[in-house]
């Protein structure tokens, strides 16, 4: 019996023994490989390809993941705010406008209206059908297209009010902000100013008439013309900006 367990020991040693031997010449045999590979540049270039290549994909499948949680993002947001019937009303109302346009109705809000009208009407008659609460039927009807149409609504109320809305907005902004707003130009200031005109006015005439009169067919204005040109255009200028009441 102890002979058995002395043989049976010195079996596992040995195989123990040769298990590291072989690990061991794997090893040597890799980092032999490994230097060869060196010397002749051929790992680094193989690394790197592979480096470039993992980051690559790794970057595409980033951006296709951030890319798809932001259309979700979106979708979310516009479905929680519209609600999924008017998203559904409007596509349909899209496509049924689409097909009017295509066969000859006039593109724009003819085609769209006689849209909306058919798909209610689709609507309604499949609630009948269904035997879907009558009351139910129309306020949602009206709540979805209410959705709809309010864009449409708002742009018509901005178009046919857009004075009365824009002097509304000046007020309220010039009364949260006071020191912005501009009352015009004193009388004093005006008066200089158009004096200034006439006497500017007066030099501009005189400085081309000379260049009239002294050049060929073709002019080229002199310095003084243009100076008077520039002053009197700036004169112009600083009595339109401090002259404009908001």
């Amino acid at each position: 019996m102890l002979k058995y367990i002395v043989f049976e020991y010195s079996m596992i040693k040995l195989t123990k023994d040769k298990i590291f031997i072989f690990d061991k010449k794997i090893f040597i045999i890799l980092i032999s490989l490994f230097l060869l590979l060196y010397i002749f540049n051929t790992i680094p270039l193989y690394a790197i390809e592979i480096f470039d290549t993992y980051n690559q994909i790794k970057t595409t499948f980033d951006g296709l993941s951030r890319f798809l949680d932001n259309i979700y993002s979106f979708i979310s947001a516009i479905s929680n705010l519209l609600g999924y019937r008017a998203i559904a009303l409007f596509f349909a109302i899209a496509f049924t406008s689409a097909g009017l346009s295509a066969i000859g109705f006039p593109k724009g809000k003819t085609s769209f209206f006689i849209s909306m009208i058919i798909i209610n009407i689709l609507w309604f008659t499949w609630n009948s059908s269904f035997e879907i609460d009558y009351l139910y039927t129309i306020s949602t009807m009206l709540k979805t297209n209410g959705i709809i149409l309010f864009p449409y609504i708002l742009f018509l109320i901005i178009k046919y009010y857009k004075e009365v809305i824009k002097k509304f907005m000046y007020t309220c902004f010039y009364l949260i902000f006071p020191f912005l707003k501009k009352e015009g130009i004193r009388k004093q200031t005006l008066q200089e100013s158009v004096k200034l005109i006439n006497t500017t006015y007066t030099e501009l005439i005189e400085y081309l008439m000379k260049d009239y009169f002294y050049g060929d067919d073709f002019i080229k204005l002199s310095d003084n013309s243009i100076r008077a040109i520039e002053q009197l255009e700036n004169i112009l200028k600083k009595i339109k900006e401090s002259g404009r009441s908001k």
